[in-house]
């Protein structure tokens, strides 16, 4: 690592708490535990080593232990505000001593470090990944007769550890200080209400030559809004001119040097309300030239870099088409294998159009990226929720791109604090705010204690947020019902049978109180009876064959049990992996029980033999000790129908179909499943039925899905379109169909409402039914009960901390698997 470079402390935490009888015994031998491996952690630390200073964050809330001060030394030339925010990372690379802690100002400045004796206590629970910190300065000036200055260092523990990192600081000679630090609340008066929170928006006209396409009124202002935002000349977020100087109100940090505007922002539009219309209409001004640019605007080419999901590349191509005039705008479709590597040939292009996942691959692991090599005029991230894990190889990837203009554009609601926005605020370069310990300071824990102020302001100012149902009059309209069915003799006696397994395992995990612990096991035998609701060939055999008999809590030693687990989970929308939050196609399972998509902890565990703690529950994981299997491939050899009776679920649906048909034989029809293999197997039955069919699958490449898409919206009527629910994810177009049938209930209202709005959008000129199938007296009955849950609490969701936004939380299980139906 160069000298001065800096990287952010990370921990992980123990998401599980001890109530047993034996509590505080067991919290003794904790305590001595944690001191055994704070004692021998200067015999244990090596030098040059980067695994105390991995940029991955943690993935639960910390709670405050307690505050010290120390001080700055070394300082440099830098001076310093009243109380200004500091950046606190830890250094083992000094040449100098290995306890480093160095200071960096909220300008990513080096001040300096923290005084060595403090840094020599703190350090090692840095290091162990037990605390946080968090730095201001106290006096606001340099002592002249002192070569440093007076700093507060606030530090945040996992729950389980605050007692052990108090009693190991005591230990340590060092006193508590009483000051709690600054925090926002104090700076509320300090003119930050921005002044174009409540702003009205105008209404542009696109270039006629370019666009011929007859905007809305709402994207017209959305146009507007846009075109404002890249002309700004306005100061960032939470700056303010005092003085003569450049303030920010938030970190205190006072320069001479004005900031950059914000010429982006966050497109937000809700689903269906035509943002890719919108966002051509904002290109076309490239190519005419009519609007004022900076003055060195001459030397960049206009060139617009649009990064998507895979399954939203024919979106772009067919609104492109449809909607401008043929040559006006030249598009580049980077993804693929016949893509060029030569950044002069994509310099002839308007629009480059490439998928997370291309550039992701690109940027690391080829030497000579030419998407790297191009200064963007403008760069447009498309279902940008897909970035919401910083660290991510795609998310650093796109942070990584040079741009002159930044939109991160998604139909999710920001301002409820539906996915981590920090990532998307890094993407924009809105510093101070895109460093993390800022982003955690100032915004993660204000909304962890209930205040929404500080998110609110910000997200008011470089964001803009439509509903559709407010803004788009003439669509037409949309039904939504619920069809019962009961399931067969022979299926509910698979399904009773399975539904008594899975309460033993419940039951039993209760009684030894390590439920917790077993979130994925329990996760998946809740998804092994929405399984059976649909089609029992999607089950694997009895988890109970797999465990030894002795001692049904040691899975370590069972591979074989843990792969099958992950067949289990990952085939469904249920799996979420805890350090993205995403579905995966491609997951893992730990010795203790934890699953992960395998890119995700392989960039958590750089090397083979390296070992940190489990994200989820802390205990020590590598890569050795991660279990997978193969996944099923659901093509129409491997799920050809056997002689075999037709699920009751399939039959109802087939019956719907048919009436549907009845009615209007010229509809299309839309059918979503969560499981992957559900799609498959759909496929013969309803072509036994009549029906001509399309299948949609996230395991497809980029270019099978736009082929899909594309081929759906031309084929003839009748036809119904297989499509899996990792594909309704974002933002599809599918309003040829006017018939949607989910085959599942979902965890989240809003996922489901997503499905739904690929069909039930601009554009659609019919009126929409969308029916839910639900199997009577089963586990879906309580999952429509959890969705109504979670529509009520949805206001609520802006508090919550990550493990409580899980799609399927713990609570959600017990409520399940606790239950007799």
């Amino acid at each position: 690592m160069e000298e001065g470079q800096k990287e952010p402390v990370s921990f992980t935490s123990d998401g599980c708490q001890n109530t047993s009888q034996e509590e505080t015994r067991e919290d003794e031998q904790k305590n001595e535990s944690l001191d055994m491996i704070l004692d021998g952690w200067e015999d244990s630390i090596t030098f040059g080593c980067g695994r105390y200073s991995s940029s991955h964050q943690s993935l639960h809330d910390t709670i405050f232990a307690c505050s010290i001060t120390t001080k700055i030394v070394g300082l440099g030339d830098i001076k310093f505000n009243a109380h200004e925010l500091l950046e606190l990372v830890r250094y083992p690379q000094s040449p100098y001593d290995k306890s480093a802690i160095k200071v960096f100002n909220s300008s990513s400045e080096e001040v300096g470090y923290l005084d060595i004796p403090v840094a020599r206590v703190l350090s090692p629970l840095v290091d162990l990944q037990k605390i946080n910190l968090e730095g201001a300065e106290v006096a606001g000036s340099r002592n002249q007769f002192d070569s440093s200055i007076p700093c507060l260092v606030k530090i945040f523990s996992k729950s389980d550890d605050t007692q052990s990192v108090k009693e190991w600081i005591l230990r340590k000679a060092l006193c508590f200080s009483d000051q709690p630090g600054p925090s926002f609340r104090a700076y509320e008066g300090r003119g930050v209400q921005e002044k174009n929170m409540v702003e009205k928006l105008g209404t542009l006209e696109p270039p006629k030559n370019v666009i011929k396409a007859i905007l809305l009124d709402h994207q017209k202002e959305g146009l507007w809004w846009l075109v404002s935002k890249e002309k700004s000349d306005e100061l960032p977020p939470f700056w303010e001119v005092k003085g003569g100087l450049y303030l920010n109100v938030l970190t205190m940090h006072q320069t001479d040097r004005r900031p950059e505007p914000l010429h982006g922002g966050i497109f937000a539009d809700d689903h269906g309300l035509g943002k890719t219309l919108t966002l051509l209409s904002l290109i076309s001004f490239d190519k005419v030239g009519t609007l004022p640019d900076e003055s060195s605007s001459a030397l960049v080419a206009k060139q617009t870099l649009i990064v998507c999901p895979s399954v939203v590349c024919s979106t772009w191509e067919s609104q492109l088409q449809e909607h401008t005039h043929k040559g006006s705008l030249k598009l580049y479709k980077y993804y693929g294998n016949s893509r060029t590597m030569d950044f002069e040939e994509l310099k002839k292009y308007d629009i480059v159009l490439t998928t997370y996942r291309t550039l992701a691959a690109d940027c690391f692991r080829r030497r000579r990226c030419p998407l790297r090599k191009i200064e963007w005029w403008r760069i447009i991230l498309d279902e940008a929720h897909v970035i919401k894990n910083e660290n991510a190889r795609q998310s650093r990837a796109v942070t990584k791109m040079t741009a002159r203009r930044r939109w991160a554009v998604t139909g999710t609601n920001i301002k409820n604090g539906l996915f981590d926005s920090f990532s998307l605020v890094a993407f924009l370069q809105l510093d101070p705010l895109s460093t993390k310990c800022y982003w955690k300071g100032l915004f993660q824990r204000p909304l962890a204690d209930g205040d929404e102020n500080v998110l609110q302001v910000l997200m008011a100012t470089i964001s803009l947020r439509r509903i559709k149902d407010k803004v788009l009059i003439g669509l037409p309209s949309k039904t939504v019902e619920t069809v019962s069915f009961e399931l067969s003799g022979e299926e509910r006696e698979l399904y009773d049978q399975m539904k008594s397994s899975s309460k033993y395992f419940f039951d039993f995990f209760s009684f030894v109180d390590i439920l917790r612990k077993r979130y994925s096991f329990m996760l998946s035998l809740v998804s092994r009876l929405r399984k059976l609701c649909d089609d029992s060939a999607l089950c694997s055999r009895d988890l109970t064959s797999l465990l030894p008999s002795d001692n049904i809590q040691d899975a370590s030693k069972h591979p074989e049990f843990l792969g099958k687990m992950i067949s289990m989970i990952q085939d469904g929308e249920d799996f979420v992996c805890a350090i993205c939050g995403c579905p995966s196609n491609d997951a893992v399972i730990t010795q203790c029980v934890h699953v992960f998509c395998k890119s995700c902890i392989w960039y958590y565990l750089p090397r083979k033999e390296l070992e940190k703690a489990c994200p989820s529950c802390g205990g020590t994981i590598s890569r050795s000790g991660l279990f997978s299997s193969p996944r099923e491939s659901s093509n129409s050899e491997n799920t050809k129908k056997t002689s075999r009776a037709t699920p009751s679920k399939v039959s109802a649906l087939i019956e719907l179909l048919k009436e549907s048909s009845a009615v209007n034989s010229s509809h299309k029809s839309v059918v979503f499943s969560m499981f992957d293999k559900m799609v498959g197997l759909l496929e013969e039955p309803l072509k036994d039925a009549g029906f001509n069919t399309l299948r949609l699958e996230a395991a497809m490449d980029e270019r099978e899905q736009a082929e899909v898409i594309k081929g759906f919206g031309s084929v003839g009527p009748g036809t119904v379109l297989l499509a899996s629910f990792r594909t309704s994810g974002f933002g599809i177009n599918l309003t040829s169909a006017s018939n949607v049938y989910l085959l599942e209930p979902w965890w989240t209202p809003a996922d489901e409402e997503q499905a739904i709005n690929s069909v039930h959008q601009y554009g659609q000129k019919e009126n929409v039914r969308v029916v839910r199938l639900v199997a009577q007296n089963s586990i879906e009955e309580r999952v429509l009960e959890i969705q109504e849950r979670k529509k009520v609490a949805a206001g609520d969701v802006v508090r919550q901390g990550q493990k409580e936004r899980r799609e399927v939380s713990m609570d959600d299980i017990c409520s399940l698997l606790s239950l007799s139906a």
